[in-house]
């Protein structure tokens, strides 16, 4: 019976060829478009290696700081700086653990008289302890690294191979930005839709060039607070939210604004004209992604029904 169905559905198919083609292909092309979307947000959203921990993580990534006199107001909406972190987010009750690394930015390096530029990013310890990093070789370097100022890095599948050929790289030195490190371990290409982990070269901060960062309230830095679980979300935020006010600032600023945030949060605030001192519209931003998904399903919608009502004529 059911190879009597196929055939018969086949030949139906058949008889007005070039309106079978477009609407199937109408179908096929907006299933296609669905399928890679929401790949793409899972890829971005979900927690996954080494982000693994991130379901229960908060992050400190946009602020904002507002001055100037009545007569000419300032605004500076970014990355918090290294020493608003330090300073005003440690120790919050609920808070497994803390981190403070940096954004990605270009280094060059020279390799055979050829410039190659990396992505280097700075953090500390405990930033290996939040994320789960697969390492093919060695291991991270420790809070002890980054106390003593050791001139060592973690770099990924892709750098070994540019630099060492592929061949071991553990114990060996690599130029980044006029600086040598010493590698101490190799972890597996990250992709770069992972936020707080994607980079080429990760060191301590306390080899950076310049130790200035340390005294900037705004710039180039990203707080990550690691909960016990998620029902510790709303005080962690409280508790941060109440510290701003109190947050020691440089003329002509006077304000800081901001919140931590999950991944979610982070991306719904940046696809709305929310504040950033207010909740993020989350809902408002699934609604509209239930809209457009049901937008794109009309279009095979419309094509089945085509299908079916041209059939149901011609018998």
């Amino acid at each position: 019976m059911l190879k009597n169905y196929i055939k018969m559905a086949l030949k139906v198919l058949v008889r007005r060829k070039f309106f079978t083609a477009i609407s199937l292909f109408g179908v096929g092309f907006t299933l296609m478009v669905l399928l890679v979307a929401s790949a793409m947000i899972d890829h971005l959203l979900a927690p996954l290696p080494p982000e693994v921990n991130l379901d229960r993580t908060l992050m400190v990534s946009r602020m904002m700081m507002e001055g100037g006199t009545e007569e000419r107001q300032s605004v500076w909406i970014g990355d918090p700086g290294y020493k608003l972190l330090d300073a005003y987010c440690r120790e919050i009750p609920g808070v497994e653990k803390f981190s403070i690394c940096s954004t990605n930015h270009d280094v060059a390096s020279f390799l055979d008289g050829e410039k190659v530029v990396s992505k280097l990013r700075r953090t500390d310890g405990p930033y290996w302890e939040i994320l789960d990093f697969s390492f093919i070789e060695g291991s991270p370097y420790t809070a002890e690294d980054e106390k003593q100022a050791n001139m060592v890095a973690v770099i990924n599948e892709a750098t070994r191979h540019r630099f060492f050929g592929g061949e071991p790289a553990e114990g060996r030195f690599i130029e980044a930005d006029g600086q040598s490190y010493r590698v101490v371990g190799v972890v597996e290409n990250v992709s770069i839709t992972r936020l707080s982990a994607y980079s080429d070269i990760w060191a301590p901060h306390s080899t950076a060039r310049s130790q200035a960062f340390r005294k900037e309230p705004m710039g180039g830095h990203l707080g990550l607070m690691m909960a016990a679980s998620r029902d510790d979300f709303p005080a962690i935020k409280a508790e941060f939210t109440s510290r701003l006010p109190h947050v020691e600032l440089t003329e002509p600023w006077h304000t800081m604004k901001g919140q931590t945030m999950t991944m979610m949060e982070t991306a719904a605030l940046q696809m709305s004209d929310s504040e950033i001192d207010k909740e993020p519209p989350v809902y408002l931003v699934i609604l509209m992604g239930i809209g457009v998904v049901a937008a794109f399903l009309f279009l095979p919608t419309v094509n089945l029904v085509s299908i079916n009502l041209s059939r149901i004529i011609e018998r």
